[in-house]
């Protein structure tokens, strides 16, 4: 299985997590989502491979030995989304391995960190400087200690906003369990 998968999955817990969904709810309905897509991709791959075998000429073999190229890479991704998915159901994944051996019980702590200090500001009225962008005046907001910015800065994941251990990872570079170390530290 590719990181690919696996990066797939994770960005999908933990928009399933930003909304309150369960895992299992959240991944059944992307496999809803991607099964059809799948299975015409597969259809597709094994009639363009009959038909790359029986073209006559150099030509017609070619062209469809590139389409059985494009085919294949589309293919190959979703295939490894879709077994990253259903590893994860049916336990062959656990959350641990994307974490380490970091638990629940310490992200959470690593969430309830203030984002101001990890910023380093003082939170006047809830606004303040966006550390992804250059600005005169405080353009972005905390609120429930998530950093939302409304000059346009948005998370590499998709979300609207950032809690502490996503700025964490964008702002400095670190990985999931580097910034959850470094903010229980």
């Amino acid at each position: 299985m590719s990181n690919e998968g696996i990066t797939s999955l994770f960005s999908l817990l933990r928009a399933a997590e930003s909304m309150e969904i369960s895992p299992r709810k959240a991944i059944s309905v992307r496999l809803r989502y991607l099964m059809p897509r799948l299975v015409k991709l597969r259809k597709e791959e094994a009639v363009t491979r009959k038909r790359a075998a029986r073209a006559f000429t150099p030509r017609a073999r070619t062209k469809h030995e590139v389409t059985l190229h494009i085919v294949h890479s589309e293919l190959e991704p979703l295939e490894n989304e879709v077994q990253a998915l259903t590893d994860f159901i049916s336990g062959k994944i656990g959350i641990e391995s994307k974490t380490g051996s970091i638990s629940p019980e310490l992200i959470a702590q690593a969430k309830a960190v203030p984002i101001d200090q990890v910023l380093g500001v003082k939170n006047r009225g809830g606004l303040v400087h966006c550390p992804f962008h250059k600005d005169k005046d405080p353009s972005a907001s905390i609120k429930n200690n998530f950093l939302i910015c409304f000059g346009g800065c948005l998370p590499k994941d998709g979300r609207k906003g950032w809690d502490t251990i996503s700025l964490l990872m964008e702002r400095d570079g670190l990985s999931f369990r580097g910034a959850v170390l470094a903010l229980i530290r």
